[in-house]
C-alpha cells in the first residue's frame, strides 16, 4: 500500500481498551513497521488517529492513558521520522460504544494534565519545525524480513493439543517481533523488508537478513536472498524455509528453491513439538556469544538437518540430530535454524536468546552508533549538518541515563530542544558521553551540530 499513495502510516492505540497496553518495545516495532514501509516508497509517514484518552469498547475499560504516555509514545513517534501525528481525540466520544472514551479533556471540558503535556510537547516541535521536516532516519543494516504468505499457511488454528506444537493466535506476529525484541536495548535501527518488495526490487544496503518463520514463500523471494548473501550478505533463515510455494505446492527439499544450497543444510525429520532445545555443540563465528552446551530454546517444529557443502553443524537437538547450521555461498554467510528462534524469544525473553541475536551484530560486522545504559531507548534522525537524538526512559520510575553518541563534527554543540540550553558533555574519540536522570516516562531531546553553525 505503502507504493500507491504519498504519504502511508497508521493509528496507534497503545492502551486502546486492554487491561495491559502495548509495552516501547512492542509500540517501538509496529512504529518501525510503519517507517520502513513509508520510508521506502516516500518520505514519511503519518499517525492517522494517536490515543490521547482511555478507551472503551462496550463494557471495556483500558488502564489509564498518562501524561507520561503520552509523552513517551509522542516522541518515539518523532523519532523514528513520522512527519504527522493526529491526536484522536481532544473531546471524549460521547456516545455508542466508545462513550465516554478517547479524550484529550474530560466530558465537562476540563483541562488534563495530559492536555498541557502534549501542548508543551506540540510548542517545542512547532518552535523547531524545520529540524524535523529536514531530519530522516538513519539507514540500517539490519532488515527483517515480513512476508504476509505466512498467513497462507495452516488455516483455521485449532487448540493446541496434549504433546503436540502450540497453533495459537499470534505465531507469525511474534516471530516477527522476536528478534526486534532481543535487539531493542542495543538502539540500532532495524529496517522490515516486504516479501514481495524483496522479489521485485531485491535486498540492497544491508549487511544482516533475518527470516522468520518463513514456511511459505515465492520463488522470486527465495532467489533474492540467494543473491543477497552471493553478494556478501549475512541471512539467518529458520525452520522449513520455503516449505510451500505461493501456490500452496510443497517443496520437494526444504527449504526449498535451492536455498539448501545457499544455507548448506535440508530438512531430513520435522516433528511436531511444544517447546524443544537447541543446543550449542562447538564455537562458531555466527554465534560468538555463545559457549558449547548453551541452550537456546525453539518452539512449534523440531527439524533435523543434514548438511550439504560447506555446512557446519553448530547446535543440535537433545535426541543428537542437527539443528543449526553455518555456511558459506559466494561471498556471503549464512545460519540455518531448525526451529523458531524468534517466536521463542518473544515469549520467553530467554537470556541465551538475547545473547545469540546479539551475536548476529558482531558476526554480520553491524555498526552500533550509540549506546545506552540499561533502561534507556536512544534513537536518532540525521538532518543536513545536525543530527537529533532522542533518548527515553520508557520505564514508570526516574531512571539515570548515561549515553554514548557517535558524532562526526570535530567541534559539535549539543543543545537541549525543549529547555533550550546547552548540555555538556565529555569527549570520547569519537562519541560524546552525556548524563541524565530521566522522569518516569521522561524524553530528553538534542540536537547536536558543529559549532558555530
Amino acid at each position: 500500500m505503502a507504493r500507491v499513495i504519498q504519504y502511508w502510516g497508521l493509528s496507534s492505540y497503545p492502551k486502546h481498551s486492554t487491561p495491559v497496553g502495548l509495552d516501547p518495545v512492542s509500540h517501538g516495532a509496529r512504529l518501525d513497521f510503519a517507517r520502513s514501509a513509508a520510508y521506502r516508497f516516500s518520505d514519511g509517514f503519518v499517525l492517522g488517529e494517536f490515543q490521547t484518552g482511555f478507551g472503551t469498547v462496550g463494557l471495556r475499560v483500558s488502564v489509564p492513558v498518562t501524561s507520561g504516555d503520552l509523552t513517551q509514545w509522542t516522541w518515539s513517534a518523532l523519532a523514528r521520522g513520522a512527519k504527522g501525528l493526529n491526536f484522536y481525540a481532544f473531546y471524549p466520544m460521547n456516545s455508542g460504544y466508545e462513550s465516554g472514551g478517547f479524550g484529550l479533556i474530560h466530558l465537562d471540558g476540563r483541562i488534563t494534565e495530559r492536555a498541557e503535556v502534549l501542548g508543551s510537547i506540540a510548542k517545542t516541535v512547532g518552535s523547531h519545525g524545520e529540524l524535523f521536516l529536514k531530519a530522516r532516519p538513519p539507514k540500517a543494516q539490519v532488515a527483517i524480513m515480513y512476508n504476509p504468505l505466512a498467513y497462507m499457511v495452516g488455516g483455521p488454528r485449532r487448540l493446541p493439543l496434549p504433546g503436540a506444537q502450540d497453533e495459537y493466535d499470534g505465531v507469525e506476529r511474534d516471530s516477527w517481533t522476536g528478534m526486534y525484541r532481543a535487539l531493542f536495548s542495543q538502539n540500532i535501527p532495524i529496517d522490515y523488508i516486504h516479501a514481495d518488495d524483496v522479489a521485485e526490487n531485491g535486498i540492497t544496503g544491508y549487511k544482516l537478513l533475518y527470516v522468520p518463520y518463513p514456511i511459505m514463500m515465492s520463488e522470486g523471494t527465495a532467489k533474492a536472498i540467494a543473491r543477497f548473501v552471493q553478494e556478501g550478505g549475512y541471512a539467518v533463515i529458520e525452520a522449513r524455509a520455503a516449505w510451500n510455494d505461493q501456490r500452496g505446492y510443497a517443496a520437494p527439499t526444504i527449504p526449498g528453491f535451492g536455498l539448501d544450497q545457499v544455507f548448506g543444510a535440508h530438512e531430513t525429520v520435522v516433528t511436531p513439538v511444544q517447546r524443544t532445545s537447541l543446543i550449542v555443540k562447538s564455537k562458531n563465528p555466527a554465534i560468538p556469544m555463545l559457549a558449547p552446551g548453551a541452550r537456546l530454546p525453539g518452539m512449534i517444529y523440531r527439524e533435523a538437518l543434514e548438511t550439504l557443502g560447506q555446512g557446519q553443524v553448530v547446535a543440535a537437538f537433545e535426541d543428537g540430530s542437527p539443528a543449526m547450521a553455518a555456511s558459506t555461498y559466494g561471498k556471503g554467510k549464512t545460519l540455518y535454524l531448525g526451529s523458531y528462534l524468534g517466536l521463542a524469544y518473544e515469549r520467553t525473553k530467554d537470556a541465551q536468546l538475547e545473547h545469540f541475536f546479539e551475536g548476529l551484530l558482531d558476526w554480520a560486522g553491524i555498526d552500533r552508533p550509540v549506546s545506552a545504559s540499561a533502561g534507556i531507548e536512544v534513537r536518532y534522525l540525521e538532518g543536513p549538518g545536525y543530527t537529533l537524538h532522542f533518548v527515553l526512559n520508557g520505564a514508570e520510575k526516574e531512571t539515570p541515563a548515561e549515553v554514548r553518541l557517535h558524532c562526526s563534527f570535530a567541534a559539535p554543540v549539543v543543545r537541549d530542544l525543549v529547555t533550550g540550553e546547552t548540555v555538556s558533555y565529555q569527549q570520547e574519540g569519537e562519541r560524546l558521553a552525556l548524563r541524565k536522570s530521566l522522569p518516569p516516562q521522561g524524553a530528553w531531546v538534542l540536537e547536536i551540530r558543529e559549532r558555530g553553525r
